[in-house]
């Protein structure tokens, strides 16, 4: 979440919970939890009162910055077990799958083996 709203900016939970595919139970606890250790800050949307953007606070900031490079080197070493090919095509399929639907993918993803997508 915290990488999102850095990356992306302050958000409405409704947007962010669609985008890293968290539902609204989950999005809540974890929002308050994070609201409660100060690393962000939900505030009132001034077109609509009734959503929450979430805004990281300067210590979320810092905290997510500290953490990416960490979690980039442990992504990097564990990639090393594929070749150069492989890692490419990985690559393409990862990004195939980001440009996909992300709803038909959850679907799919929840179905017995041999279910009948269609």
């Amino acid at each position: 979440m915290l990488e999102h709203l850095l990356l992306y900016g302050p958000m409405a939970t409704g947007e962010l919970a669609e985008r890293i595919m968290f539902g609204d139970s989950t999005i809540s606890v974890v929002t308050r939890n994070l609201e409660a250790d100060g690393f962000l800050v939900r505030r009132a949307d001034k077109a609509d009162g009734r959503k929450a953007i979430l805004h990281l606070t300067p210590e979320g900031k810092k905290m997510v910055e500290r953490i990416l490079p960490k979690r980039g080197k442990v992504l990097r070493a564990k990639m090393c077990v594929l070749g150069k090919r492989e890692q490419e095509n990985l690559d393409r399929m990862c990004r195939k799958l980001a440009e996909g639907d992300a709803l038909k993918f959850a679907l799919e993803m929840t179905m017995d083996d041999g279910d009948d997508p269609d």
